[in-house]
């Protein structure tokens, strides 16, 4: 993964499930890897439910100097994730920079395996495929208020935003149209295919997402199909130069 970061050189980097050891003794630091390849500035906030020795949850990365930050807790979220914000800096104009991970869909092993092979399932197999879609809705008592703080957060921001994650419910959904607001949907503006972001189930199945300000010009989106990772991570451009 930090291969993929260094090789696409991005000014800012957002990760839903970031992991930072307290004993960087027994795993190394990865907030060291990532400031050597200039990420200099970084919010993380870790899960309220994460071991205190091995902290995951929400962060931000940036190349460029990160000015003031705040999260928000999701208090209906039993896993305790986070909305997070930075203010970014960059050539004398300040962008708002959002990063969460809506109430997360949980499949265990079987189902996954289930996923691989529909091709040769029986009908009865199949039923019960069908039924897995299922539990995108099943959060949805969670991510709808889940959606509505995100809104009225960007709705608040008095600058450009941006926003990154893992909202786990697909495109025609009720999260995806209440965070989404009057936000730009990157992957529309200039990606291709059906924007796939997890290898499981469908070949169309769409729940990661990066929203722009109608001010950014969105120039270039890109899903990477990696092989260790159970999401792909998305890469895009946006162009702030007719921002004053």
């Amino acid at each position: 993964m930090f291969n993929l970061v260094k090789k696409a050189n991005p000014d800012v980097l957002c990760t839903q499930e970031f992991f930072e050891a307290k004993d960087t003794g027994y795993y190394k630091s990865n907030v060291l890897a990532l400031k050597e390849l200039g990420f200099n500035f970084h919010f993380f906030v870790p899960l309220t439910t994460a071991q205190a020795d091995l902290p995951t949850g929400v962060a931000i990365f940036s190349k460029y100097p990160i000015i003031d930050t705040t999260s928000f807790i999701y208090k209906l979220n039993y896993t305790g994730e986070h909305l997070l914000y930075a203010d970014i800096k960059v050539e004398g104009k300040i962008f708002r920079v959002f990063a969460t991970h809506l109430q997360p869909i949980y499949f265990d092993d079987f189902e996954y395996n289930l996923a691989n092979w529909t091709q040769s399932a029986t009908e009865s197999d199949r039923d019960y495929f069908h039924t897995l879609f299922a539990r995108f809705q099943s959060g949805f008592e969670y991510r709808y208020p889940q959606s509505e703080l995100v809104n009225n957060k960007i709705e608040e921001s008095p600058y450009p935003s941006i926003i990154c994650g893992d909202f786990n419910d697909v495109p025609n959904s009720n999260t995806y149209f209440t965070v989404k607001g009057d936000l730009q949907d990157a992957f529309l503006k200039a990606g291709s295919g059906f924007g796939r972001t997890i290898p499981y189930f469908s070949k169309m199945l769409r729940i990661d997402y990066i929203f722009a300000d109608k001010k950014f010009k969105v120039t270039q989106f890109h899903v990477e199909h990696v092989p260790y990772s159970n999401h792909y991570p998305l890469i895009t451009d946006l162009d702030f130069s007719n921002i004053k």
